[in-house]
């Protein structure tokens, strides 16, 4: 049974807003954050700009909404329950990623996520809500591959953080300079290295 809020109206309406959030959200991945206003993403969304105001209050808590947004949709593009990740090796599990992250089809999402990246350190103030689980969302998902592989628990931590800024990195890298060769044989390093660290059983 939905909660009912103090707010019936906004209560019934909640599927649209979801509807809204979702077209903002394909809004910004071609127009970007930094220039965003409300009565231009209004027109594009064919409503009034007290209308988008009505579902989202102002402008800022708009943008907290489709920051949250972004950072749900990166997580799924690589979505794995718990019970999938049984038989996958660490190597395994980074080298889908990749693949996933770097598809062709992906590339303006994450033009947009690095985009609201530069942003977030820039403006915490107003985009700072983006920073938050970028990095806390992710290390608990390779942390225990590398505790059921057998890595040593007081390097788990660390092994994590440099697999996560190695790939977001590299990732930047193929977006800024589009040499997807050269991302590649890197991208192999990393992989080779991560073998070189797996414990002998």
């Amino acid at each position: 049974m939905k909660e009912i809020s103090q707010d019936g109206r906004r209560t019934r309406h909640e599927p649209r807003k979801q509807d809204l959030l979702a077209a903002a959200v394909e809004y910004v991945f071609e127009h970007g954050f930094s220039e965003l206003s409300i009565r231009p993403l209004a027109a594009a969304l064919g409503i009034s700009h007290r209308t988008l105001l009505y579902h989202f209050h102002s402008k800022e808590n708009l943008v907290v909404e489709l920051l949250k947004e972004v950072r749900a949709r990166e997580r799924l593009l690589f979505a794995f329950r718990s019970h999938d990740l049984e038989p996958i090796s660490l190597v395994e599990f980074v080298q889908a990623a990749w693949e996933r992250f770097t598809a062709p089809e992906y590339e303006g999402y994450f033009r947009l996520f690095f985009e609201v990246y530069g942003l977030a350190l820039q403006e915490p103030a107003v985009y700072g809500g983006f920073l938050e689980g970028v990095i806390t969302d992710w290390l608990p998902i390779i942390e225990p591959i590398l505790i059921r592989d057998g890595y040593p628990s007081e390097r788990v931590s660390a092994i994590a953080t440099l697999i996560l800024s190695s790939v977001r990195g590299l990732q930047l890298d193929l977006l800024a300079a589009q040499d997807r060769p050269r991302a590649e044989v890197a991208f192999e390093e990393l992989l080779s290295m991560l073998r070189s660290l797996r414990p002998i059983a």
